[in-house]
């Protein structure tokens, strides 16, 4: 005779949301999981930094985030026996770029005059003058 004491639904399949960039770090963001249905959820960070707000809410907040990539996986479970429906986002975090200087005014008495523009070399990212 078998006797079955518990049955649970499977978890409902995990949706973590589509991959996200953000400028300037530290950076923020909102998670965009799916809410599940059967089972409950959480968020974990598995690359980069960054620190989920509310671990347990589909549509948590992030914030801290690193340049570069930021991995987090959203994992749905229901019961012990049944399999963990998991799935991961990664939001990629670009720094601002340098404030453009584009250098003192100049006066030019000739004409046709020419002058030699001034401005700044770029930390992060690159110049153009237009």
């Amino acid at each position: 005779m078998i006797t079955i004491t518990s049955f649970y639904d499977a978890p409902t399949t995990s949706n973590a949301g589509p991959d996200q960039t953000v400028c300037d770090a530290p950076g923020t963001a909102t998670l965009a999981g799916n809410n599940p249905v059967s089972g409950t959820g959480v968020w974990t960070v598995t690359a980069g930094g960054g620190t989920v707000t509310s671990p347990t809410t589909f549509n948590s907040g992030v914030t801290g985030l690193t340049v570069g990539a930021n991995t987090f996986v959203w994992t749905i479970t229901n019961g012990v026996d049944c399999p963990p429906s998991i799935d991961e986002v990664t939001i990629m975090v670009t720094e601002s770029p340098s404030i453009a200087n584009a250098g003192p005014d100049q006066t030019v008495c000739l004409v046709p005059g020419t002058a030699t523009l001034a401005g700044n070399d770029p930390a992060v990212g690159t110049g153009v003058w237009t």
